[in-house]
């Protein structure tokens, strides 16, 4: 499931604004394991591993590129709300 496609369920499902849903924990599953956010609860990763997913926990900060970065503009009426991946370094600017 791609950053993208997470990144608009946080969005639509759950309401979030651009910076929430662009910066919430994700979980990336092309290859062999499941890589995981580690800001993931470990209950939820104990149950993914429960299903028999293979479990890679992965600490995502400024310096790991193991998820992508998505940034998101929400259309508020006239004005433009953006946001960008909290863990890096990044700002969402507009004019």
């Amino acid at each position: 499931m791609s950053a993208v496609v997470q990144t608009v369920v946080n969005a639509v499902d759950y309401g979030d604004g651009p910076q929430a849903a662009t910066s919430r924990p994700r979980i990336h599953d092309e290859g062999e394991k499941l890589q995981v956010d580690s800001r993931i609860p470990e209950a939820v990763r104990a149950g993914l591993a429960a299903l028999g997913h293979e479990v890679d926990v992965k600490v995502e900060d400024v310096m790991a590129t193991n998820f992508a970065r998505p940034g998101a503009i929400q259309i508020d009426g006239p004005n433009l709300r953006g946001g960008v991946e909290a863990t890096k370094v990044g700002i969402a600017l507009g004019f």
